[in-house]
Order: C-alpha cells, then structure tokens, then sequence
C-alpha cells in the first residue's frame, strides 16, 4: 500500500509539473509574439516612424525643446551630484505630469535639456499647447517641492530625502525659477535606430540650424518661448500670438519670421498682453520693417503706457532710437537685426 502511495503521488507530481511547465511556455511564447507584433506596428503604421529596415523616411513634425533658464547656474549652487541629481529627477517628473496628455514622443534628454516630438493630426496645436500649460504652471513646480519640504519637518520627517528636498528650495528661491522653450516644424529625416540592444528615434536635418537659433533667441529677446513661422500658420484662432523679429540662419541666405505665442482660448496664458495691446504690437511692428522709423517710435511709446512690463517693447525702443541717431538701417537693410547697424 506505501508503495502505490508513492508511485501515485511521483505520477501526480510529474503529470502537474509538465502541465505547468507548458502552460508556461506557452504564455510566454504569446506574450512574446504580442509584444513583437506591437513593435513592428509602431514602426509601419506610424508616418513619423522609418521603417526597421534603416531606410528611413522624410516628415514634416513639430520639435519641442524645452530647457531651464539660468541651469549652469542653478546647478554650480548645488553642493553635491546627489543634488543635482535629485533636482533633475523632480524636474523630469514634473515635466512628464505636463506632457503626458499630449501626444509625443521622447527624442532625448539631455540633463535639464528635454526634446519631443510631435506627429500626426494638430501636432502644431499640441506641441503649443503643451509649451503653454509647461510655461503657465512653471511656478507650481517650486510650490510643490516647497509644499513637501514644510509638511514633511512639521510631522518631523527629518530624513535625509527630505533634507536634499529642502536644500534644493533654498537654491531655488533664490532667483524666479523659469523655463526656455523653442518649438518648430520642418520635413527632416527621420530615422529609426534599430540595432541589437538599442531602439530609438532620432531626426536628421539642415533646419536643425534654425532650432539652434530659435533657442538662442529667447535669451536675445528675453521671451521664454518662440516658435517658427509654420507652426504658426497651423494654429487657427485658438490661439494668440505675436510677431517677434526676422533671423537668418546661420550659413544660409533664408530668412525666418519667428514668432511668440501666448495664449489658448481663456485657459492658459503666459503674458499679460490683451488684444488691444497685440493690435498696438502689430501697427508698431508694421512701422519698423517699413523703415517709418519716426511712427515706429510713435507706435512703440504708445504700447509701452500699457505695456511697461514687456522686456522686448524695450529691446526694440533701444533699436529704434539707434537707427534714428545713426541713419540706420542702410537701404539694402534685410529686416534682420544682425544687420540693421544697431546690437
């Protein structure tokens, strides 16, 4: 009888031990070939994606880059790589609870330097969008970690964590905290990096010349996002934006109009600016390029009575003084201030 126990009880054993090594196999052979089927999707149903073969394909997308202002700064303050590495993952997890609504996809990070891209239906809109509500809420990323630190010693949680959250606050509170944002569209290869242990999505492209410019701009116009002319021209009345200045880029004879938007319908706005001070901007702006640089004078004086906290309204009252004094610009003045006789 204690044999036929033990021969039953090794049968059964063995019979539930193959059962379940098969059932095991199988399920991870069906999760295998789900996800392998996910992943050739993605790359041959979206028209922003190159094939996985390397060949490739030519796009028009919109890129977002979107960096902190003053971060050499910031981080020569911190006192330790913990610091700042601490600082960089709230930044980054702040950024994502903004974006994650949006449609994009991650091309690179690159420490506080974070670049999406946008595609399909009204990737313009989304891409402005976007920068919007991360410009408008840009105080709320202080808030928070100020919030945490002073709820976190009031119930005395004096951990090291909290600690770094606190040490991070006081180097931030000590100047406005603020972001850089540059958005553009332009046809750019696009190409799929698919080899053995990496998979990525990168875009190659001669207008990458202009992003470079663009992000460069905010600091020469104090503006903390500029976008292009075709991303723009796709926003519709949703939006209000404004005309900022003519740039060339570097190495080319092209000029590009680059442009500030500020606001979507009566949700999010980042400048004080109201229609009828933009209709003011416009005349002004209309003054300038056609060289009546008495009426622009005029124009800007006006918008500057309901506009004194406007940075560029200053940038271009400065210009436009230098060209009345000197006799600039020349007669076969471009429009863009790199020749225009006056920095």
């Amino acid at each position: 009888v204690i044999m036929l126990y033990f021969k039953y009880f090794d049968f059964f054993l063995f019979r539930n031990i193959i059962f379940f090594l098969l059932w095991y196999f199988v399920i991870v052979y069906y999760y295998y070939t789900k996800y392998e089927q996910l992943q050739k999707n993605q790359f041959s149903d979206s028209k922003l994606m190159a094939r996985v073969d390397g060949r490739g394909s030519f796009e028009d997308i919109t890129v977002l880059f979107v960096d902190i202002q003053n971060y050499t700064w910031i981080s020569e303050k911190f006192e330790s790589p913990t610091l700042i590495s601490q600082f960089l993952d709230y930044y980054i997890l702040y950024i994502e609870w903004i974006i994650v609504k949006y449609d994009w996809l991650l091309d690179k990070v690159m420490w506080d330097g974070i670049m999406l891209i946008f595609r399909w239906k009204d990737k313009e809109k989304r891409a402005v969008r976007c920068a919007l509500e991360v410009l408008h809420k840009k105080d709320y990323f202080v808030e928070t970690l100020k919030t945490m630190v002073i709820w976190n010693f009031q119930k005395w949680l004096i951990e090291k964590e909290n600690i770094e959250k606190s040490a991070i606050y006081a180097v931030l509170k000590q100047y406005s905290f603020n972001f850089k944002v540059w958005i553009a569209t332009w046809n750019v290869f696009v190409w799929n990096v698919w080899w053995k242990n990496i998979n990525a999505v990168t875009v190659i492209g001669d207008t990458v010349n202009l992003a470079n410019r663009l992000e460069a701009a905010n600091k020469i116009y104090k503006t903390n996002l500029l976008t292009d002319e075709k991303t723009v021209s796709a926003l519709g009345s949703d939006f209000l934006f404004r005309f900022v200045d003519k740039i060339r880029v570097r190495w080319k004879k092209e000029i590009s109009n680059i442009y500030q938007p500020f606001k979507y319908k009566d949700d999010v706005d980042i400048l004080p600016l109201t229609k009828e001070s933009l209709v003011q901007w416009n005349i002004f702006i209309n003054h300038y390029f056609r060289k009546n640089h008495q009426e622009a004078l005029e124009a800007i004086d006006a918008y500057n009575v309901s506009n004194p906290w406007d940075p560029l309204a200053g940038i271009y009252m400065d210009r436009v003084k230098c060209m009345i004094n000197d006799k600039f610009p020349f007669e076969d003045w471009d429009g863009t201030r790199e020749f225009d006789g006056c920095k």
